[in-house]
């Protein structure tokens, strides 16, 4: 208004906010694994704790398990955390069968048992890898790893009884049951 004027200058720092990682998951049946590669200077928050080495592994998981974790990463410049949440599943457990291959289907007569030791018997379908560990159960076995069962020693009384054999592939478990009836 009075023909005056002011010139005022000022320098303007602008600072790019921190970017989320790109984070992979990998998985087990029984686990998960979330991975990213750590950018030097920011600081990395996994479920509000921090953290370093750019990879988080959940364990102790069943099948088809969801896990969400959120990592926030922050910088020592002005800006706020970003945070993002992330999540990964582990696996299902393999197209894996278990089928029994002894006949109980005829039925026993309480005073003509078998004076011998019967052996039960499965098959496996699925694992190729038979890294699996079994084990059957139901009255009168004498061995429950070999499936040895004895029906005279058992002192069954007349009835109908259930014998299963169960394999366990890593945290999965697959069964298969048949019954022998005694009359």
């Amino acid at each position: 208004p009075n023909g005056c004027s002011a010139t005022a200058s000022f320098q303007l720092e602008t600072y790019a906010p921190p970017s989320l990682p790109q984070v992979t998951c990998s998985s087990t049946t029984a686990s998960v694994a979330f991975d990213w590669t750590e950018t030097a200077g920011y600081t990395y928050l996994v479920n509000g704790d921090p953290w370093t080495g750019g990879s988080y592994q959940v364990s102790s998981l069943s099948p088809e398990q969801e896990v969400i974790i959120e990592i926030a990463v922050d910088t020592d410049g002005p800006c706020l955390p970003i945070s993002q949440a992330y999540q990964c599943a582990t696996e299902a457990c393999p197209p894996v069968s278990v089928a029994l291959t002894t006949d109980l289907s005829q039925a026993f007569c309480s005073n003509d048992l078998p004076g011998q030791p019967i052996q039960l018997s499965f098959e496996i379908f699925g694992d190729d890898s038979q890294l699996g560990i079994g084990s059957w159960s139901g009255p009168g076995l004498i061995d429950t790893e070999l499936g040895i069962l004895d029906l005279v020693q058992a002192d069954l009384d007349e009835g109908e009884f259930n014998y299963t054999y169960t394999y366990q592939l890593s945290n999965c478990t697959y069964t298969a049951t048949q019954a022998l009836r005694i009359a």
